[in-house]
């Protein structure tokens, strides 16, 4: 018998009892710590369990139905009932209420809203419901969905909701057997753009990039759905597998795991991981900084900016000429990049605008910009202020975001001095060894025929031409450097001055 299997089988004693067959609880039905109810497809299963298992934690929770190795949500993660028997009851005020022995209360679904002929309903989504009787599930008045644990089922929303006011996150184990809550969560900072989080207390350990409706990134999960509407909703949640039952979990260490169950083997399989190693670091490379991965992550800078620290890299950049906001300056476009971190206080948006680059040159705070094409709505432009932080490089090219980036006047001249000189000195030296190619296959040939001639006796009185002769005239060369100018001085080699043409 296998690991895996070992360990399934060790975890079936944590779940007691039967299944009382309906998916449905009426006003004052219960089940006790040795039922369960299960949804009408046979997907999801909600009852007790015990962790750790040699404990006498009790835990209400659902887990999908067959496979009871990983709890997908917990009702009272943070007060388990302890060395009694526990009751889920569904009572005469229309709420669901889990107590022990003596009727202490451990848990309420505390619902405000009134019904009149009141079901609570375990769905196929995994979803536990309170609803009136004779309405679809649709019209719920309380949800587990809106309370998650560590798990995102298929379905499940994070992010705000106006119908609850609540911005829905998933909130880590404290460790692997203990469910209670951890300090890590997971969900959509909707200050700003909207962009998903993970969070140590108030501080963020990393971020996906900014989305709006449909998303910026050209590059969008097949599994993802993204919804904008400052009015409603601003929510992200994935679809079901069509592999099997699956599930989006923030682990203790902080990584999203995304599993799918694999049925021929019995196992959870990782089909994606969201992390904060490397250049996900939000704090990695400071303000102005650009992270870079090959084998490893690499701090480097905007252009137009350089390293503040050459001992910490996470000291951020600054700007190698503070003079901005004068005649002149521009932006620099970097390519492939995921977008600045987009909280309120450091990002506008703005639709219906076409020249982003006015736009952030007519505001001297404004630091950087980003076009976008927002669905049904038009062009738009992002612009960032205060700060540019947590800018990197995609892995794949072609599914980022293009940057552009305030820089002064003259780092945009450097450019344009650059931009003369590669394609004026590029073509002179292609010119000139391809001359001296030629005169290298003259010269040989020159040698070769004076050794056979040598070696018949013969003396061959022509020149040899010498491989160190390469002229052109002075006055070709005084007019292309406008008389040796000092204007036109680019620097100095071993064989002295070197000059533009």
């Amino acid at each position: 018998m296998t690991s895996n299997h070992l360990f399934f089988l060790c975890l079936i004693p944590l779940f007691f009892g039967h299944s009382i067959a309906v998916d449905v609880l009426k006003v004052e039905q219960s089940i006790n710590d040795t039922q369960t109810i299960v949804s009408a497809a046979e997907k999801f299963e909600l009852g007790f369990f015990t962790q750790p298992k040699s404990s006498d934690f009790k835990y209400l929770g659902i887990w999908y139905k067959g496979l009871p190795d990983y709890v997908v949500w917990v009702a009272n993660r943070d007060n388990p009932v302890l060395n009694s028997s526990a009751t889920l009851i569904f009572n005469t005020h229309g709420n669901l209420i889990l107590v022990n022995q003596t009727g202490d209360v451990f848990w309420s679904s505390n619902s405000t809203t009134a019904v009149q002929y009141p079901i609570a309903q375990l769905l196929d989504t995994g979803n536990f419901i309170l609803r009136e009787s004779n309405s679809g599930p649709q019209n719920y008045v309380w949800q587990s969905f809106d309370y998650p644990f560590d798990t995102l089922l298929p379905g499940m929303k994070l992010g705000w909701d106006s119908k609850t006011g609540l911005n829905r996150k998933l909130i880590s184990r404290r460790s692997q057997t203990d469910p209670s809550s951890g300090d890590l969560s997971y969900g959509v900072n909707t200050y700003g753009l909207p962009q998903l989080v993970v969070w140590k207390g108030n501080q963020t350990m990393f971020r996906g990039g900014p989305w709006y409706g449909d998303g910026f990134s050209q590059f969008r999960s097949n599994i993802a759905n993204y919804i904008y509407n400052p009015s409603f909703e601003i929510s992200y949640s994935i679809n079901d597998s069509n592999n099997g039952p699956s599930r989006a979990v923030l682990d203790s260490s902080g990584s999203v795991i995304y599993y799918v169950w694999i049925g021929g083997d019995k196992k959870w399989d990782v089909a994606y991981t969201f992390t904060g190693s490397g250049c996900n670091d939000y704090e990695l490379c400071g303000n102005f900084g650009l992270c870079s991965t090959v084998l490893v992550a690499r701090c480097g800078c905007l252009d137009g900016f350089e390293q503040k620290s050459a001992q910490n890299s996470s000291y951020g950049c600054v700007r190698k000429d503070e003079k901005i906001c004068r005649e002149g300056e521009g932006f620099r476009k970097i390519s492939d990049v995921k977008w600045p971190d987009s909280t309120k206080k450091s990002v506008r948006l703005k639709v219906g605008i076409h020249n982003c680059e006015t736009e952030c040159l007519n505001d001297c705070s404004c630091l950087a910009y980003g076009k976008l094409e927002a669905p049904d709505i038009g062009p738009a432009c992002v612009t960032w202020f205060d700060k540019l932080i947590d800018v990197r490089f995609v892995r794949d090219v072609g599914t980022g975001n293009d940057l552009f980036v305030r820089v002064a006047a003259s780092e945009l001249e450097r450019s344009v001095r650059k931009s003369i000189i590669v394609p004026v000195v590029v073509p002179i030296i292609s010119v000139l060894i391809f001359l001296a190619t030629i005169s290298f296959y003259i010269v040989r040939n020159v040698r070769r025929r004076a050794k056979v001639a040598a070696d018949n006796g013969v003396t061959i009185t022509e020149d040899l031409i010498h491989e160190n002769e390469l002229e052109m005239p002075i006055a070709v060369i005084e007019a292309a450097t406008n008389n040796f100018s000092i204007s036109n001085k680019i620097g100095k080699g071993g064989f002295g001055p070197v000059y533009k043409c």
